[in-house]
C-alpha cells in the first residue's frame, strides 16, 4: 500500500484495511485531478505539471494494486 501520493505502507492482515487503503491513494489522486480537468487547459499547464504526473501515477499504481486486490476472489467482487 502507498501513503499520500506514491510511498508504500506496510500492509495489513485485514484485507477490508487494504482496500480503504488504495481506496484513500485513489481519493487522493482524484482531488487533483478532477479539478484540472474541468478547467481550460488544466492538464497542459505547466506549473502543475509535476503535481499532475505524480496523480496520475498513483492512480495508475492504485488501479495496480486494486486488481491484485481482488485477483483472488470472485468475478462479481471483482
Amino acid at each position: 500500500m502507498r501513503g499520500a501520493f506514491g510511498a508504500r505502507a506496510a500492509p495489513t492482515g485485514d484485507p477490508d484495511a487494504a482496500a480503504r487503503a488504495i481506496m484513500q491513494r485513489v481519493f487522493s489522486a482524484m482531488s487533483v485531478l478532477l479539478p484540472e480537468a474541468a478547467r481550460d487547459g488544466g492538464f497542459s499547464r505547466a506549473e502543475n505539471r509535476a503535481e499532475l504526473r505524480a496523480a496520475f501515477a498513483t492512480l495508475r499504481g492504485a488501479a495496480v494494486d486494486l486488481r491484485n486486490h481482488s485477483a483472488a476472489r470472485d468475478a462479481a467482487f471483482g
